[in-house]
C-alpha cells in the first residue's frame, strides 16, 4: 500500500512545486497530510512545507552559528549557512581540522591499499596513487579510479618510459588475436587514446603499427583502417578520379566519393542524383556568407542536407539554421532542409516532397472533381504516417478529400478552450505522395470554416519544408517566427517532449539536475532546427 507521500510524489517533482490552492482543491488528502506534518512550524511558506513533507525532514540550522537557515527552493532545499559571515568564519575555524582529518585518512588509505595489492602505494590528496618502485624507472603516479579499473583487469601498469619503450619495440603481435580483442571493447572506450594507452597498450600499438606510414589522419580513421585491413586511404570511386575521400565521423567510415563528387556525404550525392534524374539542373551555391548544398537556379529553390553529427550543437550554434533560412528567404530563395535520419527512413516521402516543390508531379487532380468526407482516426493516422514528414498528430476533426473511392488529401484540426474563447488549430495538411490536387487545400479549409464556424484558427509552418505561402492563399495572417526548436540527438533525432525533466526524474534521474545535465550525461547532444512561423486566421463575419 503506497503512502500519501509516494502516491503524490509527481506533485513534488513539478518545477517550483504546485500552488496551495490547486492541491487543496485537487488533492485534499495530501493537503491535510502536509499541514499535519508541519503543524509545529508557523512562519514558513507553502513551498517549504511541501519540501519538508516530501523529504520527511526538519528545517536545517546554520553549520556555524546554529541559527535557523533560510529556505532556498524545492529543488535545493535549505542554505547551509545563514549569512556570508558565517561561511567565512566556518572556513577559517575548520581549515586546520579538515587538513588533519585528510592526512589521517590518506595515511590509513595508503596502508590498506598497500596490504590489499602487495605494493608500496601512497595516497595523495589530489586523488592520485603514488606506486613506489613500480619498475626499473622508479615511481609511477596514477589516478586512483584508473588504478582500480586496470588492476582488477590484471593489466600491467606501465610508466611513461616503459610505455614509450614498448611502443618503439619491434615486437609483432598477433593481428587476428588483436582484432578479436578489439571487438570486446566499447566504441566509446576505443576512441579514447589515453584509455587504450593505460588499459590496452597492446591494441594501441597494433593499431598504430598498422597505419604508421600514413600521417595527418584521426584516431578514428586508424581504427577503421586496422579493422578493415586497409594499408592505404580509400580513393574516390568516381571513374577516372583518384582523389582522397573524407572520413564520415557520424557513420564511422569513409565516404565513397571525394569532395568534388560527393559534396560531404554519400546521402547528399544520392539526393543530387535523384534531382538530376528528375531532369533538373543543379549546382552548388556559394556567396560570402553561406552556401547551399544543392541549388536549382531556374526554380530559386535550395536544398540543404543536414547530417545529424555535423549539424549538432557541437558544430552549429543555436541560431545557425534559422539565420541561414532567413538569409536566403530574404533573397527570394526557398530553402528546404532534409535531415539525415529522415532521409534514411523516409526516402520515398522526401522524393515526393521535392517533386512537388519542383512542380514535377505527373499525377494532377482538380479539386472540383473530389468530394469531402470526415474520416476516423485510424484512417487519418495511416495516411499521415505515409504522406506527412512529421507523421501523425492527435486531432478531433479530420477532413479527407476523395477522388472516386481513394483518399488523396487530408487536413486535420484540434480544438482548445482559452477562457471563454474556443480556438482551433490546423494541425496537418498533406496530399498523397507524388500527387498534386489543384485547389485541394482551399476546398478543405472552406468546408471547415462553413461547417464549424470558428472565430479563430492558428497554425504553424515548419520552416524545414515550408515558407508559409499556403497560409497566404488560405487567408491567414503571419504572426512571426516562434523561435528555434531543438531535438535531442544520438543515433537519430528525438523530440524534446520525450525527455521533459519530470519524465527523466520518474526514470530515476537526479531531481536536482537540469534536463540538459541529465541528457548530456546520457550521451545526447542538442540539434537546433529552423523553428516555425505562426499564422492566424480570423473569421470576420
Amino acid at each position: 500500500m503506497k503512502s500519501v507521500k509516494d502516491t503524490y510524489m509527481h506533485v513534488f517533482l513539478k518545477k517550483n512545486g504546485t500552488q496551495e490552492i490547486i492541491i487543496k482543491n485537487k488533492y485534499p488528502e495530501l493537503h491535510d497530510s502536509i499541514y499535519k506534518y508541519t503543524k509545529n512550524l508557523i512562519d514558513i511558506n507553502w513551498n517549504e512545507r511541501l519540501y519538508l513533507f516530501f523529504t520527511q525532514s526538519s528545517p536545517l540550522t546554520c553549520k556555524n552559528c546554529k541559527k535557523p537557515s533560510k529556505f532556498n527552493s524545492i529543488g535545493a532545499g535549505y542554505f547551509s549557512f545563514c549569512s556570508r559571515k558565517c561561511i567565512n568564519d566556518y572556513a577559517k575555524t575548520n581549515t586546520n581540522k579538515k587538513k588533519k582529518i585528510q592526512e589521517t585518512l590518506l595515511k590509513k588509505s595508503s596502508i590498506e591499499v598497500s596490504k590489499k595489492f602487495g605494493m608500496n602505494i601512497t595516497s595523495l590528496p589530489n586523488k592520485y596513487f603514488l606506486i613506489k618502485s613500480n619498475c626499473e624507472h622508479g615511481d609511477v603516479l596514477i589516478k586512483r579510479k584508473v588504478f582500480n579499473k586496470i588492476y582488477k583487469s590484471e593489466i600491467k601498469i606501465y610508466c611513461f618510459k616503459c610505455r614509450e619503450k614498448y611502443l618503439l619495440s619491434d615486437n609483432k603481435l598477433d593481428v587476428s588475436l588483436m582484432k578479436q580483442k578489439i571487438n570486446t571493447i566499447p566504441n566509446s572506450d576505443l576512441g579514447q587514446i589515453e584509455y587504450l594507452k593505460l588499459n590496452h597498450l597492446d591494441i594501441f600499438k597494433t593499431i598504430c603499427d598498422h597505419s604508421l606510414h600514413i600521417s595527418d589522419i584521426s584516431w578514428a580513421e586508424r581504427i577503421y583502417l586496422f579493422k578493415n585491413s586497409l594499408s592505404f586511404l580509400p580513393k574516390c570511386k568516381k571513374l577516372e578520379c583518384n582523389k582522397k575521400v573524407k572520413f564520415n565521423h557520424s557513420m564511422m567510415q569513409y565516404n565513397n566519393f571525394c569532395n568534388i563528387h560527393s559534396n560531404t556525404s554519400n546521402q547528399e550525392l544520392e539526393l543530387r542524383q535523384i534531382i538530376l534524374n528528375f531532369g533538373e539542373y543543379t549546382e552548388k551555391y556559394k556567396d560570402k556568407k553561406y552556401e547551399i548544398d544543392i541549388f536549382i537556379p531556374e526554380k530559386h529553390i535550395g536544398i540543404e542536407f543536414n547530417g545529424i553529427y555535423w549539424h549538432s550543437e557541437k558544430f552549429k550554434n543555436k541560431q545557425y539554421h534559422y539565420n541561414k533560412w532567413k538569409y536566403f528567404n530574404d533573397k527570394k530563395i526557398k530553402l528546404i532542409t532534409i535531415w539525415e535520419d529522415d532521409w534514411n527512413s523516409k526516402q520515398d516521402l522526401i522524393k515526393s516532397m521535392i517533386k512537388n516543390q519542383l512542380m514535377l508531379n505527373e499525377n494532377k487532380i482538380y479539386g472540383r472533381k473530389t468530394e469531402i468526407r470526415e474520416i476516423d482516426f485510424k484512417t487519418s493516422k495511416e495516411f499521415l504516417e505515409k504522406n506527412h514528414i512529421q507523421g501523425n498528430s492527435l486531432s478531433s476533426i479530420r477532413l479527407g478529400l476523395y477522388h472516386n473511392i481513394e483518399l488523396i488529401s487530408l487536413m486535420t484540426f484540434g480544438k482548445r478552450n482559452i477562457g471563454k474563447k474556443t480556438q482551433f488549430e490546423l494541425l496537418r495538411f498533406c496530399n498523397k505522395q507524388n500527387t498534386t490536387i489543384v485547389g485541394g487545400a482551399s476546398k478543405l479549409f472552406k468546408y471547415f470554416i462553413n461547417n464549424y464556424n470558428p472565430l479563430e484558427v492558428i497554425s504553424y509552418a515548419n520552416l524545414d519544408i515550408s515558407n508559409g505561402k499556403l497560409y497566404d492563399t488560405l487567408g491567414f495572417t503571419n504572426e512571426g517566427h516562434t523561435g528555434v526548436n531543438y531535438w535531442w540527438v544520438k543515433d537519430k533525432r528525438y523530440h524534446r517532449s520525450n525527455f521533459m525533466k519530470h519524465k527523466l526524474v520518474a526514470e530515476g534521474a537526479d531531481p536536482a539536475k537540469t534536463e540538459n545535465e541529465i541528457m548530456r550525461e546520457r550521451g545526447y547532444n542538442k540539434i537546433y532546427g529552423n523553428g516555425n512561423l505562426k499564422f492566424i486566421y480570423r473569421n470576420v463575419k
